[in-house]
């Protein structure tokens, strides 16, 4: 089988890629590269499409990447500095959630929540936009090393040693729904596919497995644990990382040769493509990135033989490029604020102003998300402490209220004499007119000193 071979010098880090004969990807590849605090993107040649981030002090031993919903925003656990950020195409970031020692292994975004996986704490915990922790899971019985959200609603789990096991979560009662636990020492990841088949990649015992639930048990339909390059078949090494991807093959990060890299395998174990990290000793996350004018669309055949054996699954795929047509920018929302006080005109002291301050989302296809509002009391004021600022005023919209004392540098929920500032976290989103959460409004008091 013929071979393109391609060497890359970047950074001073030898990328090799190989892509074969008949090879059917089309798309890129986001990939974590630990040893040298690095995250990359190739396309499906292996040729970087000039995003990178870290290299320079940003990250410190990053564990997982991906790629947000729109394909501009990057979701990274940077494990060593103890964060989770959001990184933007302008390279700027966001931390989501951050906090001395909890070390995150995995993010996954769903909307606006992010699920993270803590390692050192042994817990998951799912928080908000704003960094809040909302739902959490602790006192495992294993550091977990994997956690992503089900399509039921429910998250899947993967604890490492000594508990080496994969489960479902009730996310209401957090009770565990089932479990797989026929692996060796340190399972590493698992994926729920959309056949409700499990892949789960076990880095002690060198497999990639998709397992199958039935009424009793588990049946394992599919297992890679060698792989044909093309001139003989080579054991899967430390594989860290498994994803299903949309042309039905399987994206492995594992340790070949003696390097870091990344793989792509047919359902019968040959290898289509392959990316090596030649200055990598450790890959831990790979994931596929897909074109934002590219529709996938894939089709699975799973069968026995006579024997009753599971063979391996059957795929096809087609695609679709989206035609983007150009214009003006749509899903742009435009908020206009605009203010009263109650009474009007000339007041004396200790006097009561009521503040009312109205907002209106006057765009029809945009819709405003983490929408935060802030006023401060005014000078030679004090907030009037007899009654709590009023929620939102119209139906369907509530907030979370915080208040500072110190100009906005530090907030919490405690109210009373000597605030200067508040903020008003909106819990749901502004959608566009005229729907009713267009608009609304909040309020305050204070009594004139």
């Amino acid at each position: 089988m013929k071979k393109l071979i391609l060497g890359l010098q970047i950074l001073g880090l030898v990328l090799v890629s190989q892509a074969f004969a008949g090879a059917t990807r089309t798309t890129n590849t986001l990939y974590v590269d630990q040893s040298n605090n690095m995250v990359y993107e190739v396309d499906h040649n292996g040729i970087p499409t000039g995003w990178s981030y870290g290299g320079g002090g940003e990250l410190s031993s990053p564990s997982d990447a991906e790629r947000l919903p729109g394909g501009t925003v990057t979701l990274i656990c940077d494990y060593g500095n103890n964060r989770v950020i959001e990184v933007y195409p302008d390279y700027s970031t966001k931390t989501v959630y951050g906090t001395d020692s909890f070390y995150p292994v995995d993010a996954e975004r769903k909307g606006t929540l992010t699920l993270i996986t803590e390692y050192s704490n042994s817990r998951v915990i799912e928080v908000d936009g704003s960094g809040g922790i909302i739902w959490l899971l602790g006192g495992l019985n294993a550091p977990p090393v994997d956690a992503e959200y089900l399509g039921n609603g429910n998250i899947l789990i993967v604890e490492g040693s000594p508990g080496n096991r994969v489960y479902e979560v009730d996310y209401a009662t957090k009770i565990v729904v089932k479990s797989y636990t026929d692996l060796g020492p340190e399972p590493s990841d698992a994926e729920a596919l959309p056949n409700g088949n499990w892949l789960i990649t076990n880095t002690g015992s060198n497999t990639v497995i998709e397992v199958a639930s039935k009424t009793t048990g588990w049946d394992v339909v599919w297992k890679c644990d060698k792989v044909w390059d093309g001139y003989s078949w080579q054991l899967l090494n430390q594989p860290k990382d498994a994803e299903r991807l949309s042309d039905g093959n399987t994206l492995i990060a594992e340790n070949y040769m003696g390097y870091a890299g990344v793989i792509d395998v047919t359902p019968e174990g040959t290898v289509t493509w392959q990316h090596i990290c030649m200055m990598s000793m450790n890959v831990p996350d790979a994931e596929e990135v897909l074109g934002t004018d590219t529709i996938y669309n894939t089709a699975y055949m799973y069968y026995q033989n006579e024997a009753q054996q599971w063979m391996p699954y059957a795929a096809a795929f087609a695609t679709n490029t989206l035609h983007i047509v150009t214009g003006p920018p749509i899903g742009t929302p435009t908020i206009v604020l605009t203010k009263e006080v109650e009474p009007t005109g000339q007041v004396s002291k200790g006097a009561t102003l009521t503040y009312i301050i109205h907002f209106e989302n006057t765009s029809e296809d945009g819709t405003a998300t983490e929408c935060v509002l802030y006023d401060s009391i005014p000078a030679g004021c004090e907030l009037d402490t007899t009654n709590p600022p009023p929620a939102w005023t119209n139906d369907g919209l509530e907030a979370e209220i915080w208040y500072s004392y110190d100009g906005g540098t530090i907030w919490s929920m405690a109210w009373g004499l000597g605030v200067t500032t508040i903020k008003w976290k909106l819990t749901n989103n502004i959608g566009p007119c005229p729907s009713p959460s267009s608009t609304g409004s909040v309020g305050f008091k204070v009594n004139v000193k």
